[in-house]
């Protein structure tokens, strides 16, 4: 009896610790660090808010984006891919996004170019893509940050 005890409790405990592994491996990320925006216009911080969940095992995130005034209720990326806004049924690629999730460092490739109208005020017409990097406060740190996210290893 005992040693049918000891197999069962083995064998429940062998299969939570398989099950465990499997599990999602989602956590819920707040990105509030100082952001800074650049390309051939004058840079400037820019207040952004990133917040939902990343599931690393599936190397994708959902959440929100606050850029200034304006949020975006539903966006999705996969780090190294697109930054896709949904809103209802449209669906709209901003641009590229790189993020680090060991250090939640972050630059944003602008290239939609209603997007890039609306945060500059200029048309995107033959400029290069606008960048947003965090967390920084001036070129020289954005610069560096969206260096060293880029060359991250995104897909192995």
């Amino acid at each position: 009896m005992m040693r049918k005890w000891r197999w069962t409790i083995s064998l429940l405990l062998a299969v939570g610790i398989l099950l465990s592994g499997c599990s999602e491996q989602a956590e819920t990320i707040k990105l509030d660090d100082p952001a800074y925006m650049f390309g051939d216009q004058p840079g400037k911080t820019v207040n952004m808010l990133i917040e939902g969940t990343y599931n690393a095992k599936e190397n994708a995130f959902k959440g929100t984006m606050q850029i200034g005034d304006r949020t975006l209720q539903t966006i999705l990326f996969t780090p190294g891919a697109g930054l896709i806004y949904y809103e209802g049924t449209k669906r709209t690629y901003i641009g590229q996004i790189f993020y680090d999730e060991a250090t939640s460092d972050y630059a944003i490739e602008i290239t939609d170019a209603a997007f890039y109208e609306w945060l500059t005020g200029v048309k995107r017409e033959g400029r290069p893509k606008l960048i947003i990097s965090s967390p920084a406060i001036n070129g020289e740190d954005a610069r560096a940050v969206y260096e060293r996210v880029k060359r991250l290893g995104y897909f192995k």
